[in-house]
This record gives structure tokens, sequence and C-alpha cells, in this order.
């Protein structure tokens, strides 16, 4: 979740930055000065975006944030770790299509935002559920922590891939953000999701919750070693 969170900050920047080194945003707006770097991304007659088009683009980050409604009743029925799967999986389907198509048509940037955000906030419920279900008398804290945690990832990411956008072009930042979550994915692998140890997969690989006995607002959702002894 911490790896996969660097991008959050990126995209925004990444996104005005992507059409002003294709020509399509006038230098007034843009946050780089890499305009004379030839591209193919998303060429026309009349290569310029205003800032309205740009504005709308960003409007596409709604998706993800009224989708949380529907992302969250999934998670009610499963396993939070394999929300969690899911999560990363469709942020490494995301990095991967902006890896490999970003450059060529707005539509695939389009798409990968669609991804990215929808993405993004299956992790946060599923990494909220998990929390919330830890340690009840510390909710609180564990979620500070969290939110700290997530906070260092985007600014951190937001200045190493802005540093490689800057230094080595698009490739080199796509193929970046690609191994970034590809690592996330293995780090969750290292802890299966009935494990209630830091490694290892015991518990077996059931996906669907068990029915909740307790049911009251103290009820301890996700076990440890020390709860199970």
């Amino acid at each position: 979740m911490l790896i996969a969170a660097t991008f959050a900050g990126l995209y925004v920047c990444r996104k005005v930055t992507a059409l002003t080194v294709a020509g399509q945003v006038s230098p007034s707006c843009s946050p780089t000065s890499r305009t004379s770097e030839p591209r193919s991304f998303a060429r026309t007659d009349d290569p310029s975006y205003n800032t309205l088009y740009i504005g709308l683009l960003g409007l596409l980050g709604l998706v993800g944030a009224l989708l949380a409604p529907q992302w969250g009743q999934l998670i009610d029925r499963i396993v939070p770790w394999y929300g969690q799967l899911l999560a990363i999986s469709i942020n490494l389907v995301s990095m991967s299509i902006a890896l490999a198509a970003a450059q060529l048509n707005i539509g695939a940037v389009c798409v990968t935002i669609l991804l990215y955000d929808c993405g993004q906030t299956v992790m946060q419920v599923s990494s909220g559920y998990r929390i919330a279900g830890l340690l009840p008398g510390a909710r609180s804290r564990l979620n500070a922590v969290f939110l700290l945690f997530l906070f260092a990832g985007q600014t951190s990411g937001t200045a190493i891939m802005t540093k490689i956008y800057n230094s080595h072009g698009w490739r080199p930042t796509g193929g970046c953000a690609v191994a970034f979550v590809g690592a996330a994915l293995c780090i969750l692998f290292v802890r299966g999701p009935h494990e209630t140890g830091w490694f290892g997969w015991r518990g077996g690989f059931r996906w669907r919750k068990e029915k909740l006995v307790d049911l009251s607002p103290n009820a301890v959702t996700e076990k440890t070693r020390h709860q199970r002894a």
C-alpha cells in the first residue's frame, strides 16, 4: 500500500507534464520546460489544450471517489487482503497502459487515470477496514500512522518520479512506476490473507469473509499472533 501510494501525488503534475511535452499545453500553464523534446502524444493540427480542457481531464478523478460505496460493498463481502490484491493489480494494469500508450493518445491517459483512481480507492477502503479491525483501542493511533506513511509516500513519489522524468523522459518514468507497483504486489504476497504473523501463508486461501459473530464497535476482525495465542 505504502509503495503504491507514492504515485498518487504525482498524477496531477504528470498529466499536465505529459501534455506539455507533447506540445499540447502552452508554456504559461506548464510545470516544466521540456516542450522542445519531440513527442508523438496526441498530435493534432491544432496542438493546444486550454486550461478548461486540462481541468476537465482532472475531473476523471471523481469516478474513483463516486464508486467508493460500491467498492465498500465489495470489501464487506471478501477478505480485505484480496481487496488490496485487486487494488494493486488495477494499479499495475493502469501503470502498464501508461507506459505503453500514454505518449500515443490522450485516451490512454484517460483510461490510466480512471483505473488508477479506482485502484487507489479500493486500496484505501481495504486498508481502512484492516486497520479498524486490528486493535479497536488504538484505531486513531494506527490510522494516524497509516496517513503519515501515505503522505510520505505521496510526497516522496512526486519528488522521485518528477526527477526521473526531468532527467530521462517518460519511458523510464513509466517503467519505474510499473516496477514500484510490482514491488508492492510482491510485498503483499509475503503475508497471506489469513496469516497472523509477519510472514507466511498459514490459514488457507479463503476469500469470502466468515459471518461476524461480534457486531460491537470493539469487534476485532484482523487477527494477530498475540490474539490467536
